[in-house]
């Protein structure tokens, strides 16, 4: 789509996609003054933060969310398209099994903070709940809905990143501001 992409990670040699518009910025999130660097001159950011544990409370979505919305404060970067997760939200806890809630509490609560630091941020906002990633081939067809239980539990990573590419196409004022979708794979006809 022709796209120029800085993608800012704390292992570079994860990263396997080598074109010439994908440049490769090895950093933590706990170096503000990096993550600034990185965000500058940006139209828009997309986030993919994870948790490092499921049995401990792990703050690294909503510590590193917080920087990287004070770096694009900084540098008046206004659009972000953040991954978050299927059972976090308001009320939509709801929506998962018992045994699910409770392994994946911690995690849930972390995405919580990081979606509410950027729904009360001031910048233009999408928030992917993302259902069960895979590291599947892509399918080209993803389902988003606003609320309620997705058709498929589950979806690719190449899926879910298309998707968050496809949403720098769209008029954000008009169409996409102050959003949050859940994904899962579009059903086969």
């Amino acid at each position: 789509a022709g796209h120029t992409v800085t993608a800012y990670v704390r292992s570079p040699e994860k990263l396997t996609i080598k074109h010439p518009n994908v440049s490769c910025v090895k950093g933590t999130l706990e170096d503000a003054a990096a993550v600034e660097a990185a965000v500058k001159d940006k139209d828009a950011v997309l986030v993919a933060l994870g948790s490092r544990s499921l049995l401990s409370r792990d703050t690294a979505c909503s510590a590193g969310i917080r920087v990287i919305l004070g770096a694009m404060k900084n540098t008046g970067v206004r659009r972000i398209i953040a991954c978050s997760s299927f059972g976090a939200g308001p009320d939509n806890r709801k929506l998962l099994s018992w045994p699910i809630r409770t392994m994946l509490y911690q995690v849930l609560a972390d995405k919580d903070e990081l979606e509410s630091d950027i729904q009360r941020s001031d910048t233009d906002w999408v928030i992917l709940r993302l259902t069960r990633l895979l590291d599947d081939p892509a399918r080209g067809k993803v389902h988003a809905q606003l609320t309620g239980q997705p058709p498929v539990a589950q979806i690719s990573r190449a899926d879910a990143a298309a998707f968050m590419l496809g949403q720098l196409a769209c008029s954000w004022r008009t169409e996409l501001t102050y959003t949050s979708f859940l994904l899962s794979p579009g059903l086969l006809e």
